[in-house]
């Protein structure tokens, strides 16, 4: 992903009439990245809802265990 300072000064470069590829090998970046930043220009991000990757499935299943483990007692009666 491009930062914001990035996509200015991608921007600022292609205003003043650099080459998207002169622009590529200043930023490091492929020609059809920049391509795309100066098309959309500056635009404020959309979020949608979340998609459901499986991330999180291992969540209740942590929680179980750390409600159920209890740690050894520090002093154990030897015998």
């Amino acid at each position: 992903m491009v930062r914001l300072g990035e996509v200015m000064m991608i921007l600022e470069l292609h205003r003043q009439g650099v080459s998207v590829t002169a622009i590529a090998r200043r930023t490091g970046r492929d020609p059809k990245t920049v391509r795309k930043y100066i098309e959309r220009g500056i635009e404020a991000p959309v979020y949608g809802p979340r998609s459901s990757d499986g991330r999180a499935s291992w969540l209740p299943i942590s929680i179980t265990c750390a409600s159920v483990w209890r740690p050894f007692p520090t002093s154990v009666p030897r015998g």
